[in-house]
């Protein structure tokens, strides 16, 4: 095969990458988001006085919908110092609630005696002591007697599904995150080590 043909094939495939990352050069895209459910990616949002990363759990772009987790597992400490606008342009799938958070670093524990804390995947009480409560659940029950109240916050989430089993279920529309800006694979990668590193340079408001 001629020198020739090689350059015009390499600067071809050249072309189709760079076509992946942009399909519509008028479209302003925050970032790319893989549909791939295959693919795990972190998305990292811009905060202070560091940004925050995320790991991206399950994706479905017909439903324009995504679950991100925490990759310390430990989403209560997350806000004490964020509020929800941090994940924009996503929204909540839920309306807003008063969550209460505790702090239990005196307690001491792995785990609470509260039935809540014997699933599996909860938080770890020594390396996460910050707990979130709903306002219709009991102090005593979740075993919180030996916690510190620290505040009340009221967020679109509920913290007995959502954020103490580590996941927020968030989504978009096209008015805040185009379809331009999602990648469908045609190869799926299912290599658990490959991560896509998603950079949020939008600011919530």
């Amino acid at each position: 095969m001629s020198l020739t043909i090689l350059a015009l094939l390499l600067l071809l495939s050249m072309n189709l990458v760079n076509g992946q990352f942009n399909n519509n050069s008028s479209v302003e895209c925050p970032f790319r988001l893989s549909c791939s459910r295959n693919k795990n990616q972190i998305i990292e949002f811009p905060s202070k006085p560091v940004s925050k990363k995320f790991l991206i759990s399950d994706i479905d772009c017909k439903l324009k919908h995504l679950v991100l987790s925490d990759p310390k597992n430990c989403l209560p400490s997350l806000f004490l110092t964020n509020n929800f606008s941090l994940f924009y342009p996503f929204r909540s799938d839920f309306s807003y609630n008063n969550i209460t958070f505790f702090n239990c670093s005196s307690v001491g524990v792995h785990h609470l005696k509260s039935w809540d804390q014997r699933n599996p995947g909860v938080q770890d009480m020594l390396s996460c002591p910050i707990f979130a409560t709903d306002s219709t659940e009991s102090v005593v029950e979740l075993d919180l007697l030996s916690c510190t109240r620290m505040f009340d916050k009221v967020l679109p989430v509920t913290a007995s599904y959502y954020i103490r089993y580590n996941a927020l279920s968030l989504s978009w529309s096209e008015t805040t995150f185009p379809s331009q800006c999602l990648e469908y694979d045609q190869i799926h990668n299912k290599s658990k080590k490959n991560l896509t590193s998603i950079i949020l340079v939008t600011t919530g408001e």
